[in-house]
């Protein structure tokens, strides 16, 4: 089987020409990731992808911490800043914002750290910890923080998180009418969590997204109940030491080869990022799709750079054009 490119939609490919032409450039799926979509969205993104007759996958928010909204969609924090954390809606700015889902706060200790982000601020849970609907926190690294965007939690005890959040029970019921055929099941940490995404996602295909270190330690059990699997390098690496990735990569996919029923993995996260504002990729951008397609991977994902990016439809033609002459040397 060819790999499979799987493109982001988002501002830069909203509309029925864009959809089409990721089709004829080579995108196999398109993707809506409810960590940035409304349902009014997701339902506008179904109807694009049937226009242009592509394969819909939905991307649930799923069992992670994130930001809630900020004026103007970020704010900058400095270091020895206080802040305040909220577990309820409001527009938060440089002094105080939302956290969901809005009970984290109530799991929370004195020490604990919050990594926001890719490499956005670091927030320190204070030991005068706050009041009941909220916490008290020192900024100990600089950082932009920006709307929904996810958090790691650095701390010994591990949180209890819900597998999905009630707008993604109102994303997959959406899906099981528009006939989508794949759920990517976010922030996977135990099989548990796939056995009550199946109970609400009647029959769709689970795509269990492995992006955090508990998800690595329950692989096993996790690869025998997802029909595929999907490494996100960039979540991952929050937790492992980046230097650490491309072997888990090529360990995730040989594991996955030796199963019975084999589920194919997908690789995401910085395949073509330089293309969210150049022309063309780097060097080292097209070796590692090589690479990827030569270890065995079942797709490559695309997010910023069809979502947000400047070149979204010649992000998908390089990619399609790396993929292939790995395919041509490597006989698949």
């Amino acid at each position: 089987m060819q790999t499979q490119i799987i493109a982001t939609l988002g501002p830069s490919t909203d509309t029925p020409g864009h959809t089409l032409k990721m089709r004829e450039a080579g995108a196999d799926f398109v993707r809506s990731n409810m960590s940035h979509s409304s349902i009014s969205q997701l339902d506008y993104h179904l109807r694009l992808a049937k226009l242009a007759d592509l394969d819909f996958i939905i991307d649930t928010e799923g069992a992670q911490v994130r930001t809630g909204e900020f004026w103007q969609n970020a704010a900058d924090l400095w270091a020895g800043g206080a802040v305040s954390l909220w577990g309820e809606d409001f527009t938060g700015d440089i002094s105080s914002f939302t956290l969901k889902p809005h009970d984290i706060i109530n799991q929370l200790d004195p020490g604990d750290r919050l990594h926001i982000g890719w490499d956005g601020a670091v927030i320190e849970i204070d030991k005068t910890f706050g009041g009941d609907s909220y916490l008290r926190g020192w900024v100990i690294e600089s950082g932009r923080v920006t709307s929904n965007t996810g958090v790691y939690v650095e701390r010994f005890k591990p949180l209890t998180l819900p597998p999905m959040t009630l707008k993604d029970l109102d994303a997959i019921a959406l899906g099981r009418e528009a006939g989508v055929e794949y759920l990517m099941l976010s922030m996977v940490r135990s099989p548990k969590s796939i056995l009550e995404a199946r109970h609400f996602a009647d029959g769709m295909k689970i795509i269990a997204k492995v992006e955090c270190a508990e998800g690595l330690v329950n692989l096993g059990g996790i690869m025998q109940l997802a029909d595929l699997v999907m490494i996100d390098r960039g979540d991952l690496g929050k937790e492992v030491p980046v230097e650490r990735i491309p072997t888990l990569q090529r360990a995730v996919i040989e594991t996955a080869a030796e199963l019975h029923h084999k589920p194919g993995v997908i690789i995401a996260t910085n395949l073509l990022e330089s293309m969210v504002v150049s022309p063309t990729p780097t060097h080292a951008e097209v070796a590692d799709i090589y690479t990827a397609v030569e270890q065995g991977a079942w797709g490559l994902t695309l997010a910023a750079e069809t979502a947000i990016g400047a070149y979204p439809i010649e992000a998908i033609e390089m990619m399609k054009r790396v993929i292939r002459q790995s395919e041509a040397i490597n006989g698949r």
